[in-house]
């Protein structure tokens, strides 16, 4: 358990992934967890916004191949985003900043997909500092980056239900997973850790100690902020 103040970087609604090529230690009947959409499902991404260069064809890929909903349900999704991100209640890449929307949206336009996972992430305080200072998150005044908006508003995150612990590269907005990266081996051959059957870590410490290895090049995964993130899972209805 996280007994430190941890700030609340956001929350998202996905889909755990079931493919088993993501690691080689196998994964548990519920799938792997991550916030990186190179790895699960995004209910709903930054392409649902009216401005994304593709929101027309993604917007069509993705009805048609997950979310089923008529094109009245589907228009009236794209406006009700399109405000949340306005005010900057919903921004790039899948990130609500607040957990009452992400429930709403749920209950509104997803209840018939099964399977569906209301999950927050946060940084502890000291790496929030560097957070801060790596992306200068005080100058996306427009509200674009979710997980800027949040940190932001620098609010502490509810850590009542922690379901693992995640290595996870910050981009633009985005983010990478040490799974993508297939760091998942490496790590386990030079601290002999490795991931529970959701994909995240059992304990803080042990992500910490793979951040450690990634900032001093032991490991190598792809430029970005890599940092130790806290994974908690939400109920959808409350």
């Amino acid at each position: 358990m996280c007994k430190d103040t941890v700030i609340l970087g956001g929350y998202m609604l996905m889909l755990a992934s079931k493919k088993k090529h993501w690691t080689k230690f196998g994964i548990g009947s519920e799938g792997i967890i991550s916030a990186s959409n190179c790895i699960c499902d995004e209910i709903i991404g930054d392409w649902i916004l009216k401005w994304h260069s593709n929101h027309r064809e993604l917007t069509t890929e993705y009805n048609d191949k997950l979310l089923k909903l008529s094109r009245q349900k589907m228009n009236e999704l794209i406006e009700e985003t399109n405000t949340l991100f306005d005010i900057n209640k919903f921004g790039v890449a899948h990130m609500f900043t607040d957990i009452s929307l992400a429930r709403e949206i749920y209950q509104k336009y997803f209840r018939h997909i099964n399977g569906i996972r209301l999950i927050g992430i946060g940084l502890k305080e000291d790496e929030y500092e560097i957070f801060r200072d790596e992306e200068e998150i005080e100058k996306d005044i427009h509200g674009y980056y979710g997980v800027n908006v949040c940190f932001n508003n620098r609010e502490v995150m509810n850590i009542s239900n922690i379901i693992g612990y995640d290595v996870l590269g910050y981009d633009w907005g985005y983010f990478h997973s040490y799974l993508c990266n297939g760091l998942e081996e490496d790590i386990y051959e030079r601290l002999g850790i490795k991931p529970k059957h959701n994909g995240l870590y059992s304990t803080y410490d042990e992500v910490v100690k793979i951040i450690n290895l990634i900032d001093n090049e032991i490991v190598e995964p792809e430029p970005a902020l890599w940092q130790p993130w806290i994974v908690c899972e939400y109920e959808l209805d409350k």
